[in-house]
């Protein structure tokens, strides 16, 4: 699980090289996002962005359940990223796949 909490400590170089080095270990990696470009995470198995963080990394309005789903697509779609499960404060969570399949929680 890499999350520094925008502290500087994982800047980009790092974590390319820790998701690489998961991935040749068979390892799964789950990734709380702080930067806004999100391709630095390709490989990861899983990120788990704010609104904010999605927002910020697609520009598109995830107030509806339709935003978020177009907004956890396109994530899928520009980056290497296996798996998006967005959350949604008080609305929940959205899981978006890159087989395809998209759910909801609340």
């Amino acid at each position: 699980m890499l999350s520094d909490y925008a502290k500087g400590i994982l800047g980009p170089t790092i974590v390319s090289s820790l998701i690489q080095t998961a991935q040749r270990a068979g390892c799964r990696v789950i990734v709380d996002p702080k930067m806004r470009d999100f391709n630095v995470y390709s490989g990861a198995s899983l990120i788990t962005p704010n609104r904010g963080e999605l927002i910020a990394a697609t520009g598109i309005s995830v107030s509806t359940d339709a935003g978020m789903e177009q907004a956890c697509k396109q994530v899928l779609a520009k980056h290497d990223i296996a798996a998006v499960l967005a959350t949604r404060s008080a609305e929940g969570m959205t899981l978006a796949t890159r087989e395809g399949r998209t759910s909801f929680a609340r």
